[in-house]
């Protein structure tokens, strides 16, 4: 036996008269369950490679990366790279992890500042910065806006004469931090701190301190979770409570009277000490971020919930303490987002969704969300698109990793107690999600990223236990079979290392720095012009393009959120634009200009989908366009349009200083020139030689009044 296999093999060793774990039922039916997982997502892979941005062009890139392992694993394999590295790693490993954490911190840190120009990078953040910039204001809501179509965007609620986002106050909370520091940086490096420290203590609960190194180190190679950390996604702030909340209760678990005298908890952790906590306090922690999620995603928070509840109902010792504190935590943790509704909706369990979107924002099967009709085949095709966006995204490996993680665990067979919690995670997770109508991805699949952490200390376990076993078996191979067996080991060993480094190095380090996307770069550069403007209360008219003029035009007539999407979906713009002027000009509002919309638009034809940015789902009908038509065309295409949503945010809650505005468009602005009370300049933005932008500001005559909010 190698220095290296000793050393990692004594990490598990179990104390004495401690029996290995045996095969259950449980370790079957989590075994075939991520099975069926991984053959959904190899399914799902060509799926999501056609549906996500340049899907094919990633695809390609990974495959190349894959050839290139290929390549390399065979020098590697004759010189027993791993089999050299292991011992290093072993050895090094309490030293590694804290360098680990300070490199994903600083990874997502950079991420935010170079690539994102300190910018939101996705419409959930555009709506949760502007509900930071309300409670670093110490309000829970604004009143209504005067006019909904000057500033109201996706995602936020106008009810009640109450103006506040959709989501729950978790995540908006701490992006106050970023709003009242001035610093764009701080969440997301409080989310990667958070993040990769859980996912350190939840490792090390459940294997030894070189798999947890290894976590740590698919940690940092995934710009999954790097750059969700980086844009401050509420994903990313579960994905970190998650890993806490699990590493805590199986900490509880461990610690109670009774439980490790043998079997994994003995095998992870060594000889039980002659004195030992009750796991009280562990499970209290647990139970705080266990309510801390749920202020944050409460859909999350419920299922991770029922796993914990499994987890620490045994060992019976203690039981009832135990699970008391960990249920009192958990309230306490959860009763400011209760607290927040009922002062917002006017319910504590009445989330800004259903406001917003009606009662169809829970799980099943139906009319869901925004007039979406959601069945079982819906829910088939969005869980395969996610499981296989999981294998592109995760480590940018072409080798599906959802299928190597389902191979490692069913060639272990016996699982630990804690690596069962994480496949039970996994499994209950993906299993709720099918029946949730909307998926979609950014830097993966998003609704899957709270799992990644229990997904990735499951890998870095098996890949280490592969590790071990091939050294086991060159040290004891006899014969051509056994030489060929082992030799078959070494390669497919090397072959999973060599590719976690290809990709790492090439495609998913270099993604860090192209992260930024173009839209958001050129709303970067608004706001820096902004910071030069010689008039300290004017406002800049921001032209994100007819198709969200249409869209705040149906706001401002008092249209819901979910019947302006279904009449901008499937109703040709140029109708669309003709009934919403007769409906402004007969001065309807709400359920009334509804249903005049409805009667005026009834046999209209859908138009085809422009497919292009900023508005690939504006429909143009077929042949030339109305004059008024003509023109909101003509004067979006003056210019390069700037997405102004992620520009909210920005505005002081009392209209102090320089505002942004959605500009209205030639047909109105002539109305808002003369009433607008405050300067006005019409952004007009072009790209320049080098892919910079070149922003200019033309001013507007405004001298009447007008306040917006």
């Amino acid at each position: 036996m190698t220095e290296g296999t000793a050393t990692l093999a004594a990490e598990r060793a179990a104390s004495p008269g401690a029996a290995a774990p045996r095969r259950t039922l449980a370790d079957a039916s989590l075994g075939g369950a991520l099975a069926l997982l991984a053959l959904a997502s190899l399914v799902g892979m060509p799926m999501a490679a056609a549906r996500i941005p340049d899907g094919a062009a990633r695809l390609q890139l990974l495959l190349w990366t894959g050839v290139l392992a290929l390549l390399l694993a065979l020098p590697a394999a004759r010189l027993r790279v791993t089999a050299w590295l292991a011992p290093v790693v072993a050895r090094r490993a309490t030293l590694l992890q804290p360098v680990l954490v300070v490199a994903v911190v600083l990874a997502a840190v950079f991420a935010q500042v170079f690539a994102f120009h300190g910018m939101p990078q996705f419409p959930d953040t555009f709506a949760e910065l502007f509900q930071a910039r309300i409670l670093a204001a110490g309000h829970l809501w604004l009143p209504s806006p005067e006019r909904a179509d000057l500033v109201r965007i996706a995602n936020v609620v106008d009810a009640g004469g109450r103006w506040y986002a959709q989501y729950p106050i978790g995540n908006p909370a701490l992006l106050a931090l970023d709003v009242l520091t001035g610093l764009s940086w701080v969440a997301a490096a409080l989310i990667a701190l958070g993040l990769v420290t859980g996912v350190r203590a939840l490792a090390r609960e459940c294997t030894g301190e070189g798999a947890a190194a290894l976590t740590l180190l698919l940690v940092l190679a995934s710009p999954t979770l790097v750059l969700s950390a980086a844009a401050a996604m509420s994903q990313a702030t579960t994905a970190a409570l998650a890993a806490w909340a699990l590493a805590l209760a199986l900490r509880s678990r461990r610690q109670a009277p009774g439980a490790g005298a043998g079997g994994d908890v003995a095998a992870a952790h060594g000889p039980r000490p002659a004195r030992r906590p009750s796991g009280l306090g562990a499970a209290g922690a647990s139970g705080l971020c266990l309510g801390l999620a749920a202020t944050v995603r409460p859909m999350d928070a419920a299922i991770l919930g029922v796993v914990l509840l499994v987890v620490l109902a045994a060992p019976a010792a203690a039981r009832l303490p135990r699970l008391l504190l960990w249920a009192l935590a958990a309230a306490a943790g959860a009763a400011p987002v209760l607290l927040a509704n009922a002062l917002t909706t006017g319910g504590p369990l009445l989330f800004g969704y259903s406001v917003l979107w009606g009662a169809g924002t829970l799980p099943g099967f139906g009319l869901r969300g925004p007039g979406i009709v959601f069945g079982p085949a819906e829910a088939l095709h969005s869980t395969l698109v996610d499981l296989g966006g999981l294998d592109l995204a995760l480590l940018e490996w072409p080798v599906p990793v959802v299928a190597v993680l389902a191979g490692l665990v069913l060639w272990r067979g016996a699982l630990s107690t804690p690596l069962r919690a994480l496949a039970a995670w996994i499994v209950a997770h993906v299993s709720a999600y099918f029946f949730y109508y909307h998926h979609d991805f950014f830097y993966g699949p998003r609704f899957l990223v709270p799992i990644v952490p229990a997904v990735l200390v499951l890998l870095a376990d098996g890949l280490v236990r592969l590790v071990r076993s091939a050294e086991a078996s060159a040290a004891s191979a006899g014969g051509a079979a056994g030489r060929a067996r082992t030799g078959l080991r070494a390669f497919l060993t090397e072959l999973l290392f060599v590719q976690l480094a290809a990709a790492a190095v090439l495609v998913a380090w270099p993604r860090l720095l192209h992260a930024g996307r173009r839209d958001m770069d050129a709303a970067a550069a608004v706001r820096d012009a902004s910071f030069g403007l010689g008039h300290p209360r004017a406002a800049l008219l921001v032209d994100d393009g007819w198709g969200s003029r249409l869209i705040a035009e149906m706001w401002r007539a008092g249209v819901s959120a979910s019947a302006a999407d279904r009449f901008y979906a499937t109703v040709d713009a140029c109708r669309l634009e003709w009934a919403i002027r007769l409906v402004q000009r007969n001065q309807l509002f709400g359920l009334a200009a509804e249903a005049e919309l409805r009667d005026l638009t009834a046999g209209a034809g859908p138009g085809v989908p422009v497919g292009r940015p900023p508005a690939p789902r504006l429909r143009l009908a077929a042949g030339p366009l109305l004059p008024e038509c003509a023109e909101e065309v003509a004067y979006d295409d003056e210019r390069l349009r700037v997405p102004f949503a992620p520009l909210l945010w920005l505005n002081d809650p009392e209209e102090r200083g320089v505002v942004f505005w959605r500009d209205p468009g030639p047909a109105r602005l002539a109305w808002l020139v003369r009433d607008a009370g405050r300067p006005l300049y019409r952004v007009r933005v072009q790209p320049g030689p080098e892919g910079e932008f070149r922003v200019g500001l033309e001013p507007l005559l405004s001298p009447g009044p007008l306040r917006v909010r």
